[in-house]
């Protein structure tokens, strides 16, 4: 079986205000845009991963 991307993934973290910043950034990078940003959601679409 080849794996040629991710469609989905879903992260726990203990602070979601300090962790925010790092996976904006890191998805943005990764090519994918932020569509919700929420209390303690953020939902990205876009680019493969």
């Amino acid at each position: 079986m080849e794996i040629n991307g991710v469609a989905h993934v879903m992260l726990t973290v203990s602070d979601f205000a300090t962790c925010l910043p790092f996976y904006e950034q890191l998805l943005g990078f990764l090519g994918l845009r932020t569509i919700i940003r929420a209390d303690g959601m953020l939902y990205c679409v876009g680019g493969r991963t």
